[in-house]
């Protein structure tokens, strides 16, 4: 939101310079609309004369003019709103792509600092404001300035007395009206950010709404729902109250210059110094005059409201997107994983990982353990590229991780994680994620192998059963097991898990943890461990205390040297018991 007032005009000026040609040819209907609005007001003061004079012969002039303006500027006017139409949503559309793209290559930080909420409120408050300012506001900008210019050159040689007079209001309404814009813009502003705000505390409430109502916090959350909306209403509020007085002074801009020309006006007729038909174009071309500088405090308004729409927007395009290394490949027989003095912080300067060392062999596993909060899950995901800044070397494959064009990387690797997300699509299309040009066969081969297939098939439309906002239509058990079948069907040979069976209950937990064996065969594996039935198998384990290994080797060796690890175990298994 620090950006300088013209770089964002600028910056926001070059979302239409792909549709470039097809706005100058606004502009250029612009510029003949102006001038044929003038020419009308000329024609309509020639049928006067004709009037004043009783010659026909002015009278087919002036309706030969009248007819000829007003069917050039109705034809201008119907092809510069499509032509604008399709300036004003092909941007749309561009920013929405770009915004999309951007978010596809963001770091994992943006979502997990930020509220996808105001990202999305972001993706239609602010790009609706400014869209309706490049199909609106950007013509009106460009067509009030013409006319006005055209309107002087036409008024300047009939009267330079009455049409000074006629401007002679025009600097005040200027003055005045900008006590009123710096006001508008903060609360514009503050307006378009609680509707993020409130965007958000929707999104949370509705994500949510289980738990609030378990723990019975309807209440507190409907208080803070209220107080967001209720600030939103009363910014609404003063914003409009800004808006009328806006409006008064477009008004008077108006009544001034009118009440002036038609007083000085007739004078300037009685004295003889202008005759009655050419007064007669001047009160039709008034409007030419006044209206563009009436217009002035809401063209200033509603660029100040859309720059802090614009802002916020290109706040977002300008999000660092991840590193992207050169496109590398893996160094034959090199280790998959080796860890090296890893240390990691988070952007706030809290340090997770402190001098982490570890290997990863061909075709092992790793478990990792500890508390909640010891940097587990930080460091699964470090190994997937999804934290971009640490220290100390990391090397997948043989290779750095820096170095790794990440969408290389990540095509070899799977991952399980412990919130199964799935897309609001067909049972289908959410194990496909994992290789979209996978056949049918394939897909249900992978299924199979999941433990997934049969009840699929009992699912009222199979594999093109709809699964609801996050799954929501599928219980647990059956979401983690999809999640499985799409890392069966992606067969990459470093498969990440963290925590796949710490949500489930036993029965789903034997269905699961028998897909998850057939699906660590043969790869090598890091796998975040809750339950300690997962990792008694393990090659190896790393015991995480406060970001440092405490110690590793197998299970056994663990429970008889290592005290806090087999705290750790026994109290899981007293847990298990109380199941």
């Amino acid at each position: 939101m620090g950006e300088k007032k013209e770089k964002v005009f600028l910056r926001t000026m070059r979302f239409i310079a792909p549709y470039r040609r097809l706005f100058c040819a606004r502009i250029a209907l612009t510029v003949l609309n102006a001038a044929m609005g003038l020419v009308a007001s000329y024609g309509s003061s020639l049928v006067i004369r004709a009037a004043q004079e009783g010659s026909a012969a002015w009278l087919w002039r002036g309706t030969a003019v009248l007819a000829f303006s007003l069917t050039v500027e109705a034809v201008s006017v119907i092809s510069g709103a499509f032509l604008m139409s399709r300036v004003s949503f092909g941007s749309l559309k561009d920013i929405r792509n770009r915004i999309v793209s951007g978010m596809m290559k963001a770091p994992v930080s943006l979502f997990t600092s930020g509220h996808t909420g105001d990202i999305s409120s972001r993706m239609t408050n602010d790009v609706s404001v400014l869209q309706q300012f490049i199909s609106g506001k950007l013509t009106v900008y460009l067509y009030y300035p013409v006319r006005f210019l055209a309107a002087i050159c036409f008024m300047v040689p009939i009267s330079i007395k009455l049409t000074a007079a006629c401007c002679a209001a025009i600097p005040f309404s200027v003055y005045f009206s900008r006590f009123l814009l710096a006001g508008i813009e903060r609360r514009a502003a503050s307006l378009q950010q609680g509707l993020g705000e409130v965007n958000v505390e929707i999104q949370e409430a509705m994500a949510g709404a289980l738990v609030t109502k378990a723990f019975g916090g309807q209440e507190q959350r409907e208080k803070r729902f209220l107080e967001k909306n209720r600030k939103a209403f009363e910014d609404s509020q003063k914003l409009t109250g800004l808006h009328a007085w806006m409006g008064a002074i477009g008004e008077v801009t108006r009544a001034i210059p009118a009440v002036t020309c038609i007083l000085y006006g007739a004078r300037l007729c009685f004295v003889g110094e202008v005759e009655f038909y050419q007064f007669s174009f001047f009160l039709f071309a008034l409007s030419f005059l006044v209206e563009p500088v009436a217009k002035i405090p809401d063209m200033l308004e509603a660029w100040k409201k859309t720059r802090g729409a614009a802002a916020r927007i290109l706040e977002l395009l300008d999000e660092p997107r991840e590193p992207e290394g050169e496109e590398t490949e893996e160094i034959g027989g090199a280790l998959p994983v080796s860890v090296r003095d890893l240390f990691f912080a988070y952007e706030d300067g809290t340090e997770v990982l402190k001098g982490i060392s570890m290997e990863g062999e061909k075709n092992g596993m790793t478990a990792i353990v500890g508390e909640s909060g010891c940097g587990k899950t930080t460091l699964l995901w470090l190994l997937a590229g999804f934290f971009g800044e640490y220290k100390g070397s990391v090397k997948l494959f043989g290779q750095e991780l820096k170095e790794w064009k990440l969408s290389s990387l990540r095509s070899r690797i799977g991952f399980v994680f412990q919130d199964p997300f799935l897309f609001p699509g067909t049972v289908l299309e959410n194990i496909a994620a994992g290789r979209p040009e996978a056949t049918r066969e394939e897909v249900e081969e992978a299924a199979r192998r999941a433990n997934a297939h049969e009840f699929i098939l009992s699912l009222e439309n199979g594999y093109e059963t709809r699964v609801g906002e996050r799954g929501s239509r599928l219980s647990g058990g059956q979401r983690q097991r999809i999640t499985i079948a799409r890392a069966f069907l992606k067969d990459a040979p470093l498969l990440l898990m963290d925590e796949p069976t710490s949500a489930l209950d036993v029965s789903a937990e034997q269905q699961v943890q028998q897909a998850l064996e057939r699906l660590m065969d043969g790869k090598t594996v890091f796998v975040v461990a809750h339950r300690m039935s997962t990792i008694l198998c393990a090659d190896q384990i790393l015991v995480l205390k406060d970001g440092k290994i405490l110690d590793r080797g197998r299970h056994q060796e663990l429970l008889e040297r290592c005290n806090w690890y087999r705290r750790l175990y026994e109290k899981e298994l007293a847990g298990r018991g109380s199941e």
